[in-house]
């Protein structure tokens, strides 16, 4: 079972839980992101994977987070307006 809040998903789980993996997707485009989305929530019921996903349309909207959030992994949009891929990984990696 899941829950959606703000585009963030929970797989009955407490955020802070162990072996839950935070995820990044970053894409101006939504029908992608929410693309990503899925096969991430179909791999996690199939593997029993617990993730915490956070989606986000804008390079600015996930730079501004980048301070204070740390992610497992990150999902990339190579093409964006305002920052393009190096200009992430840049503000990722802090």
């Amino acid at each position: 079972m899941q829950y959606i809040i703000n585009q963030e998903i929970f797989y009955t789980l407490s955020y802070n839980e162990e072996n839950t993996m935070k995820i990044a997707i970053c894409d101006d485009n939504e029908a992608e992101l929410n693309r990503i989305r899925e096969l991430l929530e179909i791999y996690a019921c199939d593997k029993g994977q617990k993730f915490f996903i956070k989606c986000f349309t804008s390079s600015v909207e996930l730079a501004s987070t980048a301070e204070f959030e740390k992610y497992d992994i990150y999902f990339l949009d190579i093409i964006m307006p305002v920052m393009e891929d190096r200009q992430h990984l840049e503000v990722v990696k802090g």
